[in-house]
């Protein structure tokens, strides 16, 4: 089997107007995806810690993982394509 490679870049508030994990959750808030009541004000809360510099890097990411738990990751697959 192949070995996969993973590229990352840092498009928030460059390439995009806006941060990208923010701009995904609202997307699939709007969508019907994710619960407006629980993920904006979590979605809010993580950008507002972010900006100020008081969220770490694995907090980031087990809170955005935390989403995609169960089928939500094959979910989401196939709304990346309209995002």
């Amino acid at each position: 089997m192949p070995r996969q490679r993973l590229t990352l870049f840092d498009l928030d508030n460059t390439l995009l107007t806006g941060d990208s994990d923010v701009l995904w959750c609202d997307f699939l808030i709007k969508q019907g995806m994710l619960d407006r009541d629980e993920f904006s004000a979590r979605n809010a809360d993580m950008d507002a810690r972010y900006k100020a510099g008081t969220v770490s890097g694995e907090h980031s990411v087990s809170s955005m993982s935390a989403r995609w738990r169960g089928d939500g990751l094959s979910i989401a697959k196939r709304y990346e394509r309209c995002f």
